[in-house]
């Protein structure tokens, strides 16, 4: 099932000028349990959309694992693919999540 749909504004770096710019966002980030309870896969679409840029558009095929060490602690790693010619063309992760 589709664990989160996601929509936003976040400050980018600007190349073009000192500081920053916004730029909208959205995401879908499907997540299944694989194996365990513990451990669950997910492919995610993600954009974004840079305001007053000459790059405009960046758009990510995601895929990752995650395993939860603890109640409230997982770690993740996986690899973001880009789409358009504004995207890096892969970004390995490895990430680390604690909820309070």
């Amino acid at each position: 099932p589709v664990r989160a749909l996601q929509a936003g504004v976040r400050a980018v770096r600007n190349r073009a000028v000192t500081g920053s710019a916004p730029a909208f966002f959205t995401a879908v980030l499907p997540r299944h349990t694989l194996f365990s309870d513990r451990l669950s896969g997910y492919v995610a679409y993600y954009d974004v959309v840079a305001a007053h840029s000459e790059t405009t558009h960046a758009a990510f095929i995601d895929a990752g694992l995650v395993f939860q060490i603890l109640p409230n602690a997982e770690i993740d790693f996986g690899c973001n693919f880009g789409l358009t010619e504004a995207a890096p063309d892969y970004q390995p992760f490895v990430g680390f999540s604690v909820r309070f």
